[in-house]
């Protein structure tokens, strides 16, 4: 059986990297960038004032209160055709062109304006150059803002947007599909009679692709039937990907391991030492990665993020797709076993450290448990138990 660090590599290994397309910026975030992307400009494109105030030079100003004669009014949008001399100032907006002659900008809060006399007394002195956003300092023109690989984020798009990329080259998102397995199953919108559940999982895999921007196909909710499961798998092979949840541990009538055998789809492994996830499959046929994923909800939801999560990230192109793990003091005592487990649990800021206390948890049925976390503990293999107090590596669930 597989270790957790020997089945993420081997998922990552097997993903192939999708073909590039070319979207609209605002059609982008959450892709990942397929080609460098430069700057036509200098950012700022001229030397820019940061605040409302008063242009002037720092040499008139060394010994305040001073009063200077106010010259013009410089407008964002207008440049200003006149040069700051000695003894002169410009009233100045946020945004506008410093300028030539002036090197500083003294905030209005620190002068005192007559517009009658057209004068404006400054109360502080500041140092030169103070309040102003050289040309270039932030970006210069030519210069490279994005590589390949680089996942575009809503924070980038002011930036993109400035230096002109209104149409991005990015990497496509994979084709996926979903099918669900197991006679117990019913439509959330339906109440369950004995020996029924709703069929959680195809929601919980719907909405984590949607969270990595996926739109994925329903093929439905099958039967533990070895002909109807044969039918609706096949359905998927015309897909990048195919996600199935059920079907794969050892029971009587988990058929999926044996449909996907029959049908000509290569079996790359087959369970891994993770608790809850140990049934996970991965398979590829004729160009399309197959996910089979244990049915408790809990499984599907931790198999998801630890393992196809980061699948896709690659195939997208993502330059570290792992899972980030982050070091936190463990609130209480926990046990080890011979699998690795991902515990839920809660994260909170102590101090200058993050500490992370187990929910009260019922395995990997339980959904109220999930329901209460924000995080994973990941508690290694080992015999014995691991103290309060001690560090662990957390996985923070993000929405």
């Amino acid at each position: 059986m597989l270790t957790f660090e020997e089945g993420l590599e081997k998922c990552l290994r097997t993903m192939p990297v999708m073909s590039t397309e070319e979207v609209e910026l605002d059609d982008a975030v959450g892709r990942y960038n397929a080609e460098s992307i430069t700057s036509d400009i200098n950012l700022p494109p001229f030397d820019r004032s940061a605040m409302d105030g008063f242009a002037v030079r720092e040499a008139d100003i060394g010994f305040p209160p001073v009063t200077l004669k106010v010259v013009a009014t410089v407008r964002a949008g207008i440049p200003p055709d006149i040069e700051i001399g000695p003894g002169q100032a410009a009233h100045i907006m946020t945004g506008a062109t410093v300028p030539a002659g002036a090197d500083t900008v003294v905030m209005i809060e620190d002068t005192s304006y007559d517009e009658a006399q057209k004068a404006v007394e400054i109360r502080k002195s500041v140092s030169k150059g103070k309040n102003i956003c050289l040309c270039g300092e932030d970006v210069r023109k030519e210069s490279i803002v994005f590589k390949s690989g680089d996942c575009i984020t809503q924070q980038a798009v002011p930036l993109l947007a400035s230096v002109g990329a209104a149409r991005l080259r990015v990497f496509q998102r994979p084709k996926t599909a979903i099918v669900t397995t197991g006679s117990e199953l019913v439509s959330i919108s339906e109440k369950p009679a004995a020996g029924k559940i709703r069929n959680s999982n195809l929601h919980t895999l719907t909405t984590q692709l949607r969270n990595l921007g996926i739109e994925a196909e329903n093929l439905g909710a099958v039967s533990d039937d070895e002909g109807k499961t044969r039918e609706t798998i096949q359905k998927g092979f015309g897909h990048d990907v195919l996600i199935i949840s059920g079907g794969v541990s050892m029971g009587k009538y988990d058929v999926v391991a044996d449909v996907l055998t029959a049908l000509g789809a290569e079996t790359v492994f087959h369970k891994v030492a993770v608790k809850p996830g140990k049934p996970l499959l991965l398979a590829v046929k004729d160009g399309c990665i197959i996910f089979a994923l244990p049915g408790n909800p809990v499984s599907v939801f931790v198999s998801f993020r630890m393992f196809v999560r980061p699948s896709l990230l690659k195939m997208m192109a993502a330059r570290d797709p792992r899972p980030r793990f982050l070091p936190a003091r463990l609130a209480a005592t926990v046990k080890m076993g011979e699998r690795m487990q991902l515990l839920p649990g809660t994260m909170r800021v102590e101090g200058e450290e993050l500490a992370a206390e187990p929910v009260e948890f019922h395995g990997s049925g339980d959904m109220a448990g999930l329901g209460r976390c924000d995080c994973l503990i990941a508690v290694p293999i080992g015999k014995g138990e691991i103290k309060a107090g001690k560090m662990v590596k957390i996985y923070l669930i993000e929405s």
